[in-house]
């Protein structure tokens, strides 16, 4: 008898259990709703050294001071939070100096909330399976942020097209700023922001031709990209700087990168100068370059073969020259320009009123000299722009040389001599219809 009762007690204990159990399974965990909040810790490595390399990717074709494609300077940067911001501040270069936090440059600050949650007490000391958020706990001890992107301020002067041109003169001042796209990455965050400046009369008076232009090249907008890329993931581990003396550039066409480190006594003076020779990794076996979108459209597509061409040219050079990698040249996509991981050939095809028709920066690691990245910006709507004075200048030279053997053929029949064949004159009148193909 105590057996059974004991087998039936314990039976329905066992029942009570899994049915408390079951219970305890349907009752879901409430957690606070979450928009755009970021982990400090899987978002931005405070300790990790980051590539920052701002872009002007698009801009008015009307404006003389903008050019799309164009490529600030390239810098090291960390990345640092504060109790009301996220701060990305270019590196002190001599480590002997990195003590000081003011040798430390701005570049770009964000405008950040810091949040955390835990599990809401039930009044006994037990979690309530309810989340809540926490707001008895120093800014810094708190895990997760919340980005203020359209608060965005960039805090550097850099080299692209309208910085340049405030620096001298009060061309550009900035109305609005607004963040149209970003991406955070563990190795990368990407910013796309649009501004919106008003340009002034005294730099714009002397373009402007009738006063009906005047709305259009007072004010206007600029697509701006902001990258930054781990350097430890972005730089190779395998890479061997070169020196690249002041003797040697007079003989070599290589971009340099150089620094002016302080010597032992603290002296800035020219024999500490340190230069560095810019060049692709040798051990690498392919480089990827993008092609943008504009590649693909069929009006395009002579274009679009001709830079097929023109690619593999490049790599039979390589190839001759023993180098051990070549350019793989992928399909037309929706890239962006200023994404500092990716190497690309970017067809514009609007008109530039800077005149500009083509422009190659590549990015490089300021520690060590590599390319990391390049582009070729193809200004295509300029060079159409342009052709009819090409198509002159070549008219001219044939037509002189032309005049040239007309010359000498008179002064060989007048001295005896047997008539050489003549060349050909161009006619201006047998100049192509170039609007009749987009293509051509």
């Amino acid at each position: 008898m105590k057996t059974k009762k004991m087998q039936i007690l314990t039976s329905g204990f066992l029942v009570i259990t899994v049915v408390v159990t079951g219970c305890a399974k349907k009752r879901d965990y409430k957690e606070v709703f979450k928009a755009e909040v970021t982990e400090k810790s899987a978002a931005v490595d405070t300790n990790a050294e980051y590539i920052y390399v701002p872009s002007m990717v698009e801009s008015p074709r009307t404006v003389n001071s903008t050019q799309p494609g164009s490529q600030g300077t390239e810098r090291v940067v960390k990345f640092k939070f504060t109790e009301k911001e996220l701060l990305a501040e270019a590196v002190e270069s001599d480590p002997r100096f990195a003590g000081n936090s003011t040798n430390l440059k701005p570049v770009i600050s964000i405008p950040i909330t810091h949040l955390d949650f835990r599990c809401a007490d039930n009044g006994a000391g037990e979690c309530s399976n309810k989340e809540e958020e926490v707001n008895d706990k120093d800014w810094s001890q708190k895990r997760f942020f919340k980005a203020d992107l359209d608060g965005m301020k960039v805090q550097e002067t850099n080299t692209l097209p309208i910085e340049l041109d405030n620096l001298f003169h009060s061309c550009q001042t900035e109305l609005s700023s607004r963040v149209v796209d970003s991406k955070l990455e563990n190795d990368a965050l990407n910013i796309v922001v649009e501004k919106t400046y008003r340009a002034s009369m005294d730099c714009i008076g002397d373009s402007i031709q009738d006063l009906d232009e005047i709305p259009d090249a007072m004010t206007f907008n600029v697509l701006y990209h902001y990258s930054f890329v781990k350097r430890a993931t972005f730089a190779s581990k395998d890479y061997t700087p070169v020196t690249y003396p002041m003797l040697d550039q007079g003989t070599y066409g290589f971009f340099k990168t150089e620094t002016v480190p302080l010597s032992d006594d603290n002296r800035d003076f020219e024999r500490s100068r340190s230069t560095l020779m810019n060049r692709w990794n040798p051990n690498r076996k392919v480089i990827p370059y993008e092609l943008n979108a504009a590649f693909g459209k069929p009006e395009n597509k002579a274009v679009l073969e001709a830079t097929k061409e023109a690619v593999g040219a490049v790599n039979n050079a390589l190839t001759a020259s023993g180098a051990k990698f070549q350019i793989q040249l992928n399909a037309p996509s929706e890239v962006s320009v200023g994404d500092a991981r990716k190497s690309m050939i970017a067809m514009v095809e609007d008109p530039q009123a800077s005149g500009v028709i083509g422009y190659g920066p590549a990015v490089t690691d300021p520690r060590t000299g590599e390319i990391l990245s390049a582009r070729v910006i193809m200004y295509l709507g300029t060079m159409k722009k342009y052709v009819w004075m090409t198509w002159d200048d070549f008219v001219a030279e044939e037509n002189a040389a032309a005049e040239a053997a007309a010359k000498a053929a008179d002064a060989l029949k007048a001295s005896g001599t047997p008539k050489v064949k003549e060349t050909a004159e161009v006619k201006v009148d047998e100049i192509p219809d170039l609007n009749s193909d987009p293509g051509t």
